[in-house]
């Protein structure tokens, strides 16, 4: 059994009192209950067609007998929760979305910090206070602290806060601050290896580099410019959803330490080879 809204569903019915109305197949224009399906619930409207008498709640529509249960009375002409006592005549029934449970936005926005709760069936939701944080976007120039947890899957019931400098945000400067960082570099999850560009030295040294202001804070730092880092090691380049261009430093300062270490080695191999060829001769002069 699941509660089922449709659309243009109606029906007619004669049937009279306080217990289960017949339905006598759709209204012309309109689709039966069928619609909503054996067994299933849903929200009716019960009208008097030649009356006041109506009601409005919850039932359960049986294809057997195409008949709707009037189960949870939501408001009536009989005056709150109290069901109808129908004269004869006919009514049309059809599929409705009671007022009490719609939430628009321009007039019942909620609380910042709640989350719409059911109350169960025939009682309207309501904010309630959510469990556990509350999340709250920020641009504090302020210390934040990292949320961790040891659960894989599952809920998220039991969290650690590292509340102390070790590994802390800064949502003003975006500065990630921790004891050490490590990033995966098994040569297991790696293939497809190749060298950086021949003269990757030379282009390196035309990186556009330095101390420099960010704009958007003023805080002064030091690094290289994206764009120009693209003629050395694209590769250590990303591009962001909004277009902007960020480094990969510690890949890419650690490439070049290498680069530059095999250049000073080759360095050394050949003034080896130079002294070894010219040894220099020392004279003495005699006393």
């Amino acid at each position: 059994m699941a509660l089922v809204l449709a659309d243009r569903v109606q029906e007619t019915t004669t049937t009279t009192g306080t217990g289960t109305v017949t339905l006598l197949g759709a209204a012309t224009g309109y689709q039966s209950f069928a619609a909503v399906g054996n067994t299933n619930t849903t929200y009716y409207c019960i009208q008097g067609q030649t009356s006041a008498e109506w009601e409005v709640g919850i039932g359960t529509y049986t294809s057997s007998g195409t008949t709707l249960s009037r189960d949870t009375v939501l408001s009536s002409s009989a005056g709150g929760t109290t069901k109808v006592t129908f004269s004869a005549g006919t009514k049309n029934v059809f599929v409705t979305y009671p007022a009490g449970y719609a939430v628009p936005a321009s007039n019942n926005p909620g609380t910042s910090g709640y989350i719409l709760t059911s109350n169960g069936i025939g009682v309207a939701p309501t904010w309630q206070t959510a469990p556990g944080a509350t999340i709250t976007g920020t641009t504090t120039n302020a210390t934040y602290y990292i949320v961790g947890t040891t659960s894989t899957s599952g809920s998220l019931s039991t969290a650690s806060v590292s509340n102390t400098n070790a590994v802390s945000y800064n949502a003003s400067t975006g500065a990630l601050t921790a004891v050490s960082f490590s990033a995966s570099s098994d040569e297991r999850t790696k293939t497809n290896w190749r060298g950086v560009k021949p003269d990757f030295v030379e282009r390196l040294a035309e990186v556009k580099h330095g101390v420099f202001d960010r704009i958007e804070n003023s805080n002064t730092e030091v690094g290289v410019s994206a764009q120009s880092l693209l003629n050395a090691l694209e590769q250590a380049v990303i591009t962001g959803e909004d277009g902007k261009l960020s480094v990969n430093y510690g890949g890419a300062a650690l490439v070049a330490c290498i680069q530059l270490s095999k250049r000073v080695l080759e360095l050394e191999a050949k003034l080896n080879q130079l002294s070894k060829g010219n040894p220099c001769q020392v004279r003495t002069q005699p006393t």
